[in-house]
């Protein structure tokens, strides 16, 4: 979309989120596809690629749903919280949830590898909770930090649901014995001389 916005010369104002105007409420859909440049598209692009193939590896029953849900509700969160006449673009906030949706799932999960994963992932991104800031001019820190509020919520509210397909699965070997008597028993047992 970048790309084709570049070369038929669309605006790219007119596919950015406005928050407050409801004649680019559209925005909420279209601003992750636009990018100010190449440099903020590849920024973005390595990220979600990164995320989103954690996301449909390890929760593969919701992933679907997060995805179309994260970019809805960070575009609606962005549209009603956001300052008005400012312009929205970009995968960010998308990048956002996305990244908080994995961490908090994770530590949320009663699963090692997950739990593991999200403390590699806070390891890695962990300076991104700068960006929820209003530290930097030409930032959508609102976007950043809508996306974060959905992560979060996200994580929370469809928690009953992947909690089922991530448990930590014991293997049988594990329980062969809880049953039958412990076979050292006899030398405790045993009479000394």
């Amino acid at each position: 979309m970048h790309f084709m916005a570049d070369l038929l010369a669309w605006d790219k104002a007119a596919l950015s989120l406005q928050p407050g105007n409801w004649a680019h409420i559209h925005g909420v859909v279209t601003m992750v596809l636009v990018h100010a440049d190449a440099a903020h598209l590849w920024s973005n692009t390595l990220g979600l690629l990164l995320l989103l193939s954690l996301l449909f590896v390890r929760y593969r029953p919701v992933a679907w749903l997060v995805l179309s849900l994260s970019w809805v509700l960070t575009g609606f969160f962005v549209f009603f919280l956001a300052k008005e006449n400012t312009q929205h673009i970009g995968a960010s906030g998308f990048l956002y949830a996305l990244l908080i949706f994995l961490i908090v799932a994770g530590l949320l999960a009663a699963n090692r590898s997950l739990r593991m994963l999200s403390f590699v992932l806070i390891m890695y991104y962990g300076s991104m909770v700068w960006g929820v800031f209003p530290l930097q001019r030409h930032v959508s820190w609102e976007g950043h930090l809508s996306g974060a509020i959905t992560g979060f919520i996200l994580a929370i509210l469809l928690r009953g649901y992947y909690l089922k397909y991530t448990r930590d699965v014991k293997p049988p070997w594990f329980h062969e014995n809880e049953s039958k008597e412990d076979p050292y028993s006899a030398f405790d047992n045993s009479k000394k001389p």
